[in-house]
């Protein structure tokens, strides 16, 4: 069964013999269906020796909210998510015909975090250490934004765990909540700490 281009291309011979500007007239027209055809091709494929990139490929950073050292944090992750990001529509009629322009920003700011533990439950002492410096705490005193805000680096790696492929910086960061952390005897599974935090901005580098 002849395609439809390999009718197209039969179609031309014959118009070239009847009447050359018409064959010239489809020519062009072929040409530009061929090249709407690679354009399409590119865009859902633009390079085809690339990889596709992995969800397990990741690791993720904080700077150090505590005094206390954190930099092996990145062990301990579990999963975790790009955070959505919405923008409201703004509707609006003009001749009783609606259309919409951007409005706020609508993102939920929250960036979940499940972490597992060791015996000596470092992670939850942690994050729980760092709740307590935004509240009263064991001294009763309420401190500023600028001391427990810390920056979290969520970065995705190439298949190779050569270099990361795409980061992103979670400005202004703190912890809003640390979940319920469940326990069961007929279970041997390892703990795992769901924490999710509040942020201000976030920046892709």
């Amino acid at each position: 069964m002849s395609t439809p281009f390999g009718f197209l291309s039969d179609a031309q011979r014959l118009l070239r013999q009847i009447d050359p500007d018409a064959g010239r007239t489809i020519d062009n027209a072929t040409r530009r269906v061929y090249d709407v055809r690679r354009d399409v091709r590119e865009f859902m494929n633009p390079n085809p020796d690339e990889d596709p990139q992995r969800s397990y490929m990741w690791e993720v950073g904080m700077t150090n909210p505590l005094n206390d050292d954190n930099s092996n944090i990145r062990f301990y992750g579990v999963t975790t998510g790009i955070p959505a990001q919405n923008n409201e529509p703004i509707k609006r009629f003009y001749a009783g015909v609606p259309y919409t322009i951007s409005g706020k920003d609508a993102s939920p700011k929250t960036f979940r975090l499940t972490l597992w533990d060791n015996e000596n439950l470092e992670i939850y002492r942690f994050m729980s250490r760092w709740i307590e410096t935004m509240q009263q705490g064991r001294d009763y005193r309420k401190v500023s934004p600028s001391t427990y805000y810390r920056d979290i680096t969520l970065s995705l790696r190439d298949n190779s765990d050569s270099y990361d492929t795409i980061s992103f910086v979670f400005r202004n960061c703190f912890p809003s909540e640390i979940s319920e952390v469940p326990l069961a005897y007929n279970e041997s599974n390892a703990i795992n700490i769901d924490v999710i935090f509040s942020y201000n901005t976030k920046e892709t580098l």
